[in-house]
């Protein structure tokens, strides 16, 4: 995994999960990578502003043709 690479941040990323209670379910984003400090990687998903902190298991490598059709949404 590189800088600038398109990832899909998986799931079950606690921080990226709608808060408790509010009854959406979890969804899938995907983005690119900024930053790699060690275990870390920091990932910026599409058409956000924020950048997120995630480890290696946490994201899945896309191919750029796959990340050019896939959206940010709720399932």
């Amino acid at each position: 995994m590189k800088i600038g690479d398109p990832v899909e941040i998986i799931p079950y990323n606690a921080c990226l999960q709608p808060q408790p209670n509010t009854g959406f379910k979890s969804y899938y984003q995907y983005g690119r990578v900024t930053q790699i400090d060690g275990s870390c990687i920091m990932v910026k998903p599409k058409w956000q502003r924020w950048e997120a902190e995630c480890y290696r298991e946490e994201l899945r490598l896309m191919s750029e043709w796959e990340y050019k059709i896939v959206r940010n949404y709720r399932k």
